[in-house]
């Protein structure tokens, strides 16, 4: 419920009805899920904090000055729902959504950044551009 809801313009009771709960289920659901990944993202998600720490990680991407990260994403063949054809078509027109991550230099995750579920015939880079 919360990565549809995150991902795509529906609104709750669209999203209600698909799962068969009320919309107060969805949103219940979507704050509970969205706190968790709150209290989790200082173990998972961080950045340089010192200057020593941006040095550090920036060296591993010495050919790119003031480099910290690289962004990359790929698209994850699906199931399309029932007639949601369009809404899950990528520019093969294969059904899928698209997954970005940010990695060091050591190809260490850095963050999980983005499910991006977009109109029909997506290029690459839109997800960035509205994330």
């Amino acid at each position: 419920m919360c990565l549809w809801y995150i991902s795509k313009p529906d609104a709750l009771n669209i999203i209600a009805e698909a799962f068969r709960v009320l919309p107060s289920t969805v949103m219940r659901v979507i704050n509970s899920f969205l706190y968790v990944i709150k209290c989790l993202k200082q173990k998972y998600i961080f950045w340089p904090k010192t200057e020593e720490e941006y040095q550090e990680v920036a060296n591993g991407f010495n050919r790119y000055p003031g480099t910290i990260g690289a962004v990359d994403g790929c698209h994850i063949n699906i199931k399309v729902p029932v007639n949601q054809h369009d809404s899950y078509a990528d520019r093969y027109l294969l059904h899928s959504i698209n997954l970005m991550a940010i990695c060091n230099a050591k190809r260490s995750l850095l963050t999980f950044l983005w499910v991006f579920l977009g109109p029909p015939m997506i290029r690459g880079y839109f997800p960035i551009r509205f994330s």
